[in-house]
């Protein structure tokens, strides 16, 4: 871009601007001058007022890198906080966010005299590790909470507890299992099926936990079910393709008798249970009803899931344990 005014007349101009003898339009028009001209720049350098000539150009430029420099430093701040956050939660989630174990995922050793209970065992997987042990009690009945996180120095992979009632304990569960009942150690395979009663049998979900629980599920293989619940007595279909022969027919029956009475016992209003399968190329119906369970057994079947250690004698009562 070419000067309006001739440098001339400028650099006349130079010496009574430095000394502030030139007036306001006269300023203005020097330093318009000055933005675009390095020769008139470098006579007011060597004259000496330097220092006083700050470029419009110049400024913009420092006041840019000013705040290019402060933006910089709050994102490296904005970035540092975020990582700083993003580790704390990495080591809170890995060594001290902790969750109970399922009592099927530890070995456990219990000791229970009256009013006292002592806990010892370790977890079956060797990288995770015990953060506390936890009881809570309500009415003799104690839950305890093996919370597991990460394998660490401060997080063994064994546990230890101790706990004293101001009562009687009738109960004690690990997690949502119980273990122990009425001075009765609860084995894992009573826990599970003694977990899974429920009153309603026209609840699928239910119907199908305590189907795989009690092992008739192994029995009978794929099949299809149905729940009858339009009318009493209330009851189910079990429909499949399984194919027995005549010479085990008769063991088949007695252990659908077996699991019949843990599906029937866990569920209260459920009646009868009815099989449809095979032998030896035909198809066979055997409805199985409380009341058949309840001879087979020699006692109601239901009134033994009033407890866990009812229900384990039971099951040890048909072999099933």
């Amino acid at each position: 871009m070419k000067n309006k005014i001739p440098c001339e007349i400028i650099k006349d101009l130079l010496p009574s601007y430095i000394d502030n003898l030139t007036s306001d339009a006269s300023n203005s028009m020097i330093k318009e001058h000055l933005l675009t001209c390095e020769s008139c720049r470098d006579t007011v350098k060597c004259m000496g007022k330097a220092e006083e000539i700050i470029m419009e150009e110049d400024r913009k430029e420092i006041d840019f890198l000013k705040e290019n420099k402060k933006r910089n430093k709050r994102k490296i701040i904005t970035i540092s906080v975020i990582m700083l956050l993003v580790v704390a939660f990495f080591i809170w989630k890995t060594y001290f966010l902790a969750f109970p174990t399922p009592y099927d995922f530890m070995n456990l050793e219990l000791d229970v005299k009256e009013k006292e209970i002592v806990i010892d065992g370790n977890l079956w997987l060797q990288d995770r590790g015990v953060r506390s042990v936890e009881f809570v009690e309500n009415n003799g009945v104690v839950i305890i909470d093996v919370n597991e996180t990460k394998k660490s120095i401060i997080s063994p992979n064994y546990f230890h507890g101790e706990y004293t009632s101001e009562r009687e304990i009738k109960e004690i569960w690990i997690a949502t299992k119980i273990v122990w009942a009425n001075g009765t150690h609860i084995d894992k395979e009573t826990s599970n099926i003694y977990s899974e009663k429920w009153s309603n049998v026209g609840d699928n979900t239910h119907m199908a936990r305590i189907i795989i629980a009690s092992g008739l599920d192994d029995l009978i293989g794929e099949h299809t079910m149905e729940i009858h619940t339009e009318k009493m007595p209330y009851g189910i279909t079990l429909n499949t393709d399984r194919q027995f022969s005549e010479d085990v027919h008769q063991d088949i029956i007695t252990r659908m008798k077996q699991y019949s009475a843990i599906v029937i016992g866990s569920t209260s209003n459920l009646d009868y249970i009815t099989y449809n399968y095979y032998v030896n190329g035909e198809q066979v119906s055997l409805t199985i009803t409380e009341e058949d369970v309840d001879k087979f057994v020699g006692k109601p079947v239901k009134e033994q899931f009033e407890s866990a250690d009812k229900l384990q004698e039971m099951m040890a009562s048909m072999g099933m344990i």
